[in-house]
């Protein structure tokens, strides 16, 4: 997952920015009392993005699975011109093997 679409994704769901560590960013959920740390990469590994958002009570929306518009609707975008390009060269049977987060 995008670093940046997992934040705008927390943000959303009511987490804010707390503080800016070395290698980590530290968002907080004032409402519901919890606290995480999103790193510093511009991918962030499925099974940790699913960790943060479960941490702290957001839905966890798997990227791969999504369709272009639900995914715009899901993180707030104003419109899909703003997501990154779909490869055509990889197919949806690619990630049909890989279980579901």
């Amino acid at each position: 997952m995008n670093r940046k679409d997992l934040i705008r994704h927390l943000e959303k769901n009511g987490c804010e920015l707390l503080r800016e560590g070395g290698k980590h960013s530290v968002f907080v959920n004032r409402s519901k009392k919890k606290i995480s740390t999103v790193p510093r990469h511009s991918e962030i590994n499925d099974f940790l993005a699913k960790k943060i958002c479960l941490a702290h009570g957001a839905q966890y929306v798997n990227m791969r699975s999504c369709s272009r518009d639900s995914l715009t609707r899901t993180l707030g975008i104003a419109n899909s011109a703003s997501l990154p390009a779909i490869s055509a060269s990889v197919s949806p049977r690619a990630f049909a093997d890989m279980p579901d987060m």
